[in-house]
Parts: C-alpha cells; sequence; structure tokens
C-alpha cells in the first residue's frame, strides 16, 4: 500500500513537470532552437520576396495548407514591393504549455510606450512566434509567423501582415504627436495623425495589441467647424485660385452669416461647379477642394 501511494506521488510529479508552462523571449531562447527557425524562417521569407508559394509550401502544416488562398492573396498584395535586404526581426517568442484552451498570449514587455502583445492559436505543445518587418520610408510592412512543432519538424502555423509604420512612425509614435498638437490647439492636425495611428493599430490584424491601443481608440479631439458650400466658376483643379477665393468669401462671411466668424476658430470652405440636389451627381464626399480658413 505505501508503495502504491509513493508510485502515485511520483506520477503526479512527473505528469506535473511536463505541464510546466514556459515562454522565452529573443536571447532568452535556446540557441539551437532559434537556429532552426531561422534557416525555416529565411527560406520563408524568400518565397515571400519572390512571390514563389511552391517554395514555401511544403513548411505549412496542414491547417495553413487549407486556406493558403488568403496567403497567395497576401504575396500578390505584396508582390515586387519587398526587398530581403530590408527584412528585420523585432521580437521573437518561444512557447511550451503555455496555451489555455487553445490560445496563447506573448508581451514585448510593459516598459516602453511600444510595447505589445501578441494573442493567437495555439494547438501544438511548442509554439515559436516571430513579429518581423521590411523596412521603407513610407509603408513599412510588418508580418507576424507562427511556428508549430509537429513530431521533430517545425511548420508554419499561421501568417499575418500589415503595416507597422507610415513614414517611419508607428501607431504610438502618430498618437503621442496628436497629443501634442492638441494640447497647442492645433485641432486639425490633431484629428489627422490620430486617424493615422487608429489605421495602423494592428499590424498583425487581430492577433497585435497595442498597449495603449484602447487609450490611443479612446483618443478624441474635440473639433467641430463649420462647413460653407458654395458654387463657383472656378476650375476645381486649380487649387491656388479656388485658395484665394475662399480667402477673398471669408472676409465677409460674417455680415452673410452673423457670427459665424467670431464663435468659431476655423470655417471649412467646399467649392461646387452646380447646386447638389438629388440628381446631380457633384461629390459631396470628395475632400480635396475643401479649404480650410482660420478666423483668429
Amino acid at each position: 500500500m505505501k508503495r502504491s501511494f509513493l508510485s502515485s506521488i511520483l506520477f503526479v510529479l512527473l505528469f506535473s513537470a511536463c505541464s510546466v508552462s514556459e515562454t522565452k523571449k529573443d536571447n532568452q531562447i535556446d540557441p539551437q532552437i532559434k537556429k532552426e527557425i531561422h534557416v525555416l524562417n529565411n527560406r520563408i521569407v524568400d518565397g515571400i520576396v519572390e512571390n514563389n508559394i511552391s517554395r514555401i509550401l511544403p513548411d505549412f502544416d496542414d491547417r495553413l495548407k487549407d486556406n493558403k488562398k488568403v496567403v497567395l492573396q497576401l504575396i500578390e498584395v505584396v508582390k515586387g514591393a519587398l526587398k530581403v535586404k530590408d527584412y528585420r526581426i523585432l521580437n521573437e517568442f518561444y512557447q511550451k504549455n503555455a496555451a489555455k484552451k487553445g490560445i496563447a498570449t506573448v508581451s514585448s514587455g510593459t516598459g516602453n510606450l511600444h510595447d505589445y502583445q501578441l494573442t493567437y492559436d495555439s494547438h501544438n505543445k511548442e509554439m515559436y512566434v516571430i513579429t518581423s518587418s521590411f523596412e521603407d520610408s513610407v509603408y513599412q510592412k510588418s508580418f507576424t509567423f507562427v511556428y508549430a512543432k509537429q513530431g521533430n519538424r517545425w511548420k508554419l502555423n499561421n501568417l499575418q501582415a500589415g503595416v507597422l509604420k507610415i513614414t517611419r512612425k508607428d501607431a504610438i509614435d502618430w498618437y503621442q504627436q496628436a497629443k501634442t498638437e492638441y494640447k497647442k490647439g492645433y485641432l486639425m492636425d490633431a484629428m489627422c495623425h490620430v486617424n493615422l495611428a487608429t489605421r495602423i493599430l494592428n499590424p498583425a490584424n487581430h492577433m497585435w495589441q497595442y498597449n495603449k491601443g484602447k487609450e490611443i481608440q479612446l483618443f478624441e479631439p474635440n473639433a467641430c467647424f463649420p462647413l460653407v458650400i458654395y458654387t463657383t466658376s472656378v476650375d476645381l483643379n486649380d487649387m491656388s485660385a479656388l485658395g484665394n477665393e475662399c480667402k477673398a468669401i471669408h472676409k465677409s462671411i460674417g455680415t452673410l452669416f452673423h457670427g459665424l466668424d467670431t464663435n468659431n476658430d476655423m470655417i471649412l470652405y467646399k467649392p461646387l461647379k452646380s447646386i447638389p440636389t438629388g440628381t446631380n451627381p457633384e461629390n459631396l464626399n470628395d475632400h480635396k477642394s475643401i479649404f480650410l480658413v482660420k478666423t483668429h
């Protein structure tokens, strides 16, 4: 009876040891595991850059092979726009027994404004996640690779892509700039730049969440300006002439609409060729020819 009891304790201890969760990040990861993943990741990056799906298809697991149409669409979007020399790894994570009900989470940290979390489907004992990007002066594209170990081989389990930065600024950078502009009273600039921040808030689609993500989504500069729509004989493509016309109208706008130039810091002007009606094709949503004139 005593021997049986001790055996049961030993079995429980062994089972618990096998189920211990493990998460390693960047330099904490076993060099041998990292080397094995990098060989695989480099091969997949080459295939994406070369638009060669057949080269990387053998490295897909069964789940991703069933969704290869999505990968093909992704490669078609970035076709000809990426160069291997511009590829950079941002962070990498190794996890073992980390999933709870098939969902796992990794974090870049909590001490930096730009820190983020990734939440992904995890149905294998060992998983490896790489966040990366291609350097670019305008749109810096991001790629997130999720690898799962099947038997003795690593396979690509998930692939997500998006935009990490616009003109070398990520969502946090644009948000910080918008807050500064808002405090200075530059409301239009603040609205424009917080909009850029929200556009690139999820570089890996639903998987990527910045720690400041909710704060950014709740930031709404309080700006409301009157819009004056008028008809003009000036060519709508002549921005200089239209701008001068708007300034001329602005000088007497307070007479036409009493108090309009007194109670508002700015007024928007939109010239049209004809008065819009239900059958008129004038595009009221074309913001290209909207002019902003300060009243003070």
